[in-house]
């Protein structure tokens, strides 16, 4: 996990953080974990058996297709390369539709 990663994804989160204060404007419909990130390292095992040990899971109600998220990577980058592309797109959507 390089720091210009961590400081990626600090990023993506306010962005997301930012469009959801966004969206709550318009609509207080929410859950109170709205935003939640997590990241998984990999433990002992995994590290050595598992092609994708690393996820990054997101729980949002009010961005996104679902309300459940998570994505894997054989690194803290390819899963972070995949999150924030979807991440992105959702945060796109909600700027196009105001």
């Amino acid at each position: 996990m390089k720091q210009e990663d961590i400081l990626r994804f600090l990023e993506l989160r306010a962005d997301l953080f930012t469009a959801i204060a966004s969206q709550l404007r318009e609509d207080g419909h929410c859950k109170s974990y709205e935003g939640a990130f997590t990241i998984r390292l990999p433990n002992y095992f995994d590290q050595a058996d598992d092609e994708e040990p690393w996820q990054i899971t997101l729980d949002c109600y009010v961005i996104g297709p679902n309300r459940h998220y998570h994505w894997n990577g054989s690194t803290f980058k390819d899963a972070l390369d995949a999150c924030e592309m979807d991440v992105r797109a959702w945060i796109t959507e909600v700027k196009d539709d105001e």
